[in-house]
């Protein structure tokens, strides 16, 4: 009789252990279910100045027409994406484009580039003189 009474306890001690811990389960979920919620403006604010994949050939087609606008022949060379961090959720476009124009228009141009609503910096420029 001591033996069963004994195994009882056990099975009861187990079962208030997993309910206990499915308790504190269901409460982290429904704080992060609230989280989400209570951060959804937040988030779609972000993500305008996320730049999703599907929208990478429009971004460049608008870049090479500023360019135009501003007087510029602009061609992309090179489009790759880098790392910015093991396991972060975002990599970095990373563009190379060749512009021929005035200086100040080029100038100009990469003041743009510099002021873009994304995280973005130019990390390399190379003028040369092509003429008078």
């Amino acid at each position: 009789m001591l033996f069963v009474l004994d195994n009882k306890t056990r099975q009861f001690e187990e079962r208030v252990t997993l309910l206990a811990t499915a308790k504190v389960e269901a409460e982290q979920l429904t704080s992060l279910e609230r989280f989400v919620e209570e951060t959804k403006n937040e988030r779609e604010a972000l993500s305008a100045f996320v730049l999703q994949d599907s929208a990478v050939i429009e971004f460049l087609s608008r870049i090479e027409q500023t360019a135009d606008n501003g007087g510029l022949v602009a061609s992309t060379k090179s489009v790759t994406t880098q790392a910015i961090a093991e396991g972060a959720p975002f990599e970095s476009l990373v563009i190379g484009i060749e512009l021929s124009g005035l200086k100040e228009d080029v100038i100009d141009f990469i003041s743009y580039l510099e002021h873009l609503p994304y995280q973005s910096r130019v990390e390399n420029v190379l003028l040369t003189r092509t003429g008078d």
